[in-house]
């Protein structure tokens, strides 16, 4: 899996080359790495989500 650092460098790298020469192909090459980012991140904060849970509950902090 792909860090989230890595995916960023690349999708800004994409965007950048779509703004000099727009075309479908490389909007959709930004959008399957948008993709990609939004997964890794939505995975990382369940992670983090359910890792710090019982810690809220032990000290009485709602979430």
């Amino acid at each position: 899996m792909a860090s989230v650092h890595e995916l960023l460098v690349r999708l800004v790298a994409a965007i950048n080359d779509l703004i000099g020469t727009p075309s479908e192909q490389k909007f959709a090459d930004c959008r399957q790495l948008y993709d990609a980012l939004e997964r890794v991140l939505l995975s990382h904060f369940g992670y983090e989500e359910d890792s710090i849970g019982d810690a809220l509950g032990y000290y009485g902090i709602g979430a």
